[in-house]
């Protein structure tokens, strides 16, 4: 453990000497030669943090000024690279999907797609099962909907599809519509329009029971209205078979018909006849 007389050594090692006094082992006063101001200063601190911690007991090694920070305190432990990140993720990257505007002609889909696909047990006038046969046409071409891959289609009955998948699927479907083009006969058919009229329910069956298009019983379910009312536009001179399509909600309390424009002009008034007469009491 290095005494007061190991500090004049330290001091001399600095290659210069200066004016100070200390104390050394023999509690006597030893003297420097004078040299600049801050040497002074820093000696005189040597020496009292020496003769302190000498006398304590405690004093540290010395450290040599070659040794590097490295061996002086140990380095810092980090924990293994693969905790930051770089493992691989068990969930799969989902699939980008694009959303499609596209038009499906209901004419060329009836007359070309709906024979090759597999026939429903009754056809209905609500048009859903023209829903169900595009879907399985879309299915056929590869493209799966469902809640799991998130992509999703919507069809208007007048040949609007709106599709949310990914382009290659996106492509496919396109592919698709331009050769179900390509082999329709050419037949000469007027576009269909969608038309929602809002009426009051039981006035408006109750106008068609008058017109004994449904039996007196109280209730009916929606497709025995929903058939009374295609048969009351045939008596008119409108067939609504498909792909026209007639739907009522009576909970809602509208009747959706999609139709040519010739037909939805005898319809609207048709319509508008059955609810107002009853619902206001005109003969």
């Amino acid at each position: 453990m290095p005494d007061a007389s190991g500090a004049g050594s330290l001091v001399g090692s600095v290659g210069r000497t200066c004016r100070i006094a200390w104390p050394n082992s023999e509690n006597k006063m030893k003297t420097v030669n004078s040299c600049d101001r801050p040497l002074f200063f820093t000696v005189s601190f040597l020496a009292a943090f020496t003769a302190l911690t000498s006398a304590m007991g405690q004093a540290p090694a010395p450290v040599s000024s070659a040794e590097s920070a490295a061996a002086v305190a140990p380095p810092l432990t980090f924990p293994p690279r693969s905790t930051y990140g770089s493992q691989a993720w068990t969930k799969p990257a989902a699939m980008p999907a694009y959303e499609g505007n596209l038009f499906v002609d209901p004419y060329q889909f009836q007359e070309v797609v709906r024979p090759k696909l597999p026939l429903p047990e009754k056809d209905n006038a609500h048009g859903t099962e023209m829903f169900w046969a595009l879907r399985q046409w879309i299915a056929q071409l590869g493209v799966e909907m469902n809640e799991t891959n998130g992509w999703a289609m919507m069809w208007h009955d007048d040949g609007r599809l709106l599709v949310y998948a990914p382009s290659g699927d996106l492509n496919a479907i396109e592919g698709a519509i331009k050769t179900m083009s390509k082999e329709y006969s050419g037949k000469p058919h007027p576009r269909l329009e969608i038309r929602v009229m809002h009426l009051a329910p039981d006035g408006f069956e109750a106008s068609l029971r008058k017109l004994k298009l449904l039996s007196e019983a109280a209730d009916h379910t929606p497709d025995e209205v929903n058939a009374a009312v295609v048969r009351r536009f045939a008596q008119l001179g409108v067939n609504l078979a498909l792909p026209k399509t007639c739907h009522y909600d009576r909970s809602r309390g509208y009747l959706a018909v999609c139709a040519s424009r010739a037909d939805l002009e005898i319809i609207e008034p048709e319509v508008a006849r059955l609810d107002v007469t009853q619902a206001w009491g005109h003969p």
